[in-house]
């Protein structure tokens, strides 16, 4: 699996920094995901779930073991400081532009 496109949509700046887009070796993309903050000062990546009439919530995508989530946040991660410098980070409403994801 490689990463091949990440795209931001600003978040709501408190719960929510950003909205993320993944694109998976050019054929899947991933919407959904949430940057959220981290207990330790840095990022907390939260995946894209889905609500039930009973209340509850369940992930509709996550990875399936430690080292693809280590490597979807890394990716994610990184990506999201270099927008957060550059300024590509599109803002609600408007299309986000694509970050490449190295």
């Amino acid at each position: 699996m490689r990463i091949t496109s990440i795209r931001f949509l600003e978040g709501d700046g408190t719960r929510i920094l950003a909205r993320v887009t993944v694109v998976v070796d050019d054929m899947m993309a991933v919407h959904g995901l949430a940057i959220q903050p981290g207990r330790d000062g840095g990022f907390h990546l939260a995946m894209p779930r889905h609500h039930h009439a009973d209340g509850s919530w369940r992930d509709t995508a996550h990875p399936v073991n430690k080292e693809t989530r280590k490597y979807l946040e890394d990716k994610v991660f990184e990506a999201y400081r270099e927008a957060l410098i550059s300024g590509a980070i599109a803002k609600r409403k408007e299309s986000a532009a694509p970050v490449p994801a190295g």
